[in-house]
């Protein structure tokens, strides 16, 4: 399944799916995105968000309906233990960040960084 997040609140709804140092990792940078746009934000409007992809269907289905990465690639990766945290710019003041254990990361994500 795909967990949009943009709130902490959303993050602590499924904390117990996500390991603790990319549950930190989602932490600080929400917490970025509070202090820069907001706590009260439309994250989808303003800012931006982080996807957590559990499987390889998630990332086809975060391709359709999200962000193609085919045609929009990553400005930068790295890796936070077995996962990988992938920044697409979408703009100057809007973000999406993908996070996705490193066997389901597409080659095409890894190789456009």
């Amino acid at each position: 399944m795909l967990y949009p997040i943009g709130t902490h609140r959303q993050l602590q709804a499924i904390k117990e799916k996500i390991p603790a140092l990319v549950l930190k990792q989602i932490s600080d940078v929400i917490e970025g995105l509070d202090n820069l746009y907001g706590k009260e934000r439309d994250f989808y409007d303003v800012g931006g968000y982080i996807i957590f992809a559990e499987t390889r269907e998630d990332i086809f289905q975060f391709q359709n309906e999200i962000l193609d990465y085919t045609a929009h690639p990553c400005e930068w990766h790295y890796a936070i233990d077995d996962y990988i945290s992938i920044l697409f710019l979408l703009n100057n003041d809007f973000t999406v960040t993908l996070i996705a254990h490193k066997t389901i990361t597409p080659k095409e994500i890894l190789e456009d960084s």
